[in-house]
């Protein structure tokens, strides 16, 4: 799950710094999957992974707090949602992806820790 949630870190970064700079870019969308198999995630270590995670994490945090609140509404076309704005994917493709995940997260550990043996 780590490794899914840097793939979507990694290519919300590359969106955002494309909307920033660009007009109106086309944002292709992506298969997490592949790109944890192509990228070796898989076999990562895992502090690896979140090092790399906590870095774009960083960088995007960095980005979005030096914009402007005209800058926030800059769109760019998403292949399968259309239209997107910057603060679209901070708020719905990272902040509530991750919420979602690590959620998942703590509820993974609470059932692990009721488990017999």
């Amino acid at each position: 799950m780590l490794a899914h949630l840097l793939v979507c870190e990694e290519f919300a970064h590359t969106r955002l710094v494309r909307m920033t700079h660009e007009t109106a870019p086309f944002l292709p969308a992506f298969d997490d999957h592949q790109l944890l198999e192509i990228r070796g995630y898989h076999a990562a270590p895992r502090h690896g992974i979140l090092n790399t995670f906590l870095a774009f994490g960083h960088e995007n945090l960095a980005l979005l707090k030096g914009l402007s609140d005209e800058q926030w509404q800059r769109t760019g076309r998403h292949e399968e949602r259309g239209p997107i704005t910057i603060g679209y994917v901070a708020d719905q493709m990272l902040a509530d992806h991750h919420r979602e995940h690590l959620e998942q997260i703590q509820n993974l550990r609470k059932w692990l820790a009721v488990q017999p043996g």
